[in-house]
């Protein structure tokens, strides 16, 4: 995957982006040892649970992205890569869970201690429940920074008019609408 050179008139962000915030809260030795084409691959599906989470209440509109390129059409905030990055936690600690691979017995060194498959997965649940939690906390913060004293999104008196929330598509990749002209791909 390269990299885009974010212009001034294309104002992007890359689901590369994303994903580094994501490993700098997990330590999954597999996924760092990734390319950055491997690494997309591995994490676009939980990033669009993490997307589905979250657009509902984000200020900028996710689902104008290119999934060619791996951008959204919009310039997100910090505070929405890092819940972004926060709503991928819990999906990619499930899909672990649900790995029959990792709930088998597991056997370390230190004088032979085992541990029971029934104890593991119990910490694995505790742990996915704290990063539901984790979740629930950053998506609520986010929409209370975005709730003016009156009550209004963003202290707006209007709905933002960037919101665009007629029927069509919203995810291009290189039709007529798409906003990144093809001949900078």
């Amino acid at each position: 995957m390269k990299h885009i050179v974010k212009q001034e008139e294309h104002k992007i962000t890359e689901y590369y982006d994303i994903y580094v915030r994501f490993l700098s809260k997990v330590e999954d030795e597999y996924l760092a040892s990734l390319d950055t084409d491997k690494l997309h691959v591995a994490l676009y599906p939980i990033l669009l649970s993490a997307i589905n989470s979250f657009c509902r209440i984000s200020e900028h509109d996710l689902h104008k992205r290119d999934e060619r390129m791996h951008v959204f059409y919009e310039t997100l905030t910090d505070d929405e890569i890092e819940v972004l990055a926060i709503c991928m936690k819990p999906v990619w600690l499930e899909r672990y869970i649900n790995s029959s691979r990792k709930i088998e017995q597991q056997y370390y060194d230190a004088g032979i201690k085992t541990y029971s498959p029934n104890e593991n997965l119990r910490n694995l649940t505790v742990l996915y429940q704290q990063y539901l939690a984790d979740m629930r906390k950053a998506l609520h913060e986010y929409a209370y920074k975005r709730v003016s004293i009156v009550g209004n999104l963003g202290g707006l008196e209007e709905y933002p008019k960037h919101k665009a929330y007629k029927p069509g598509p919203t995810i291009y990749n290189g039709d007529v609408n798409d906003p990144i002209p093809n001949n900078q791909h």
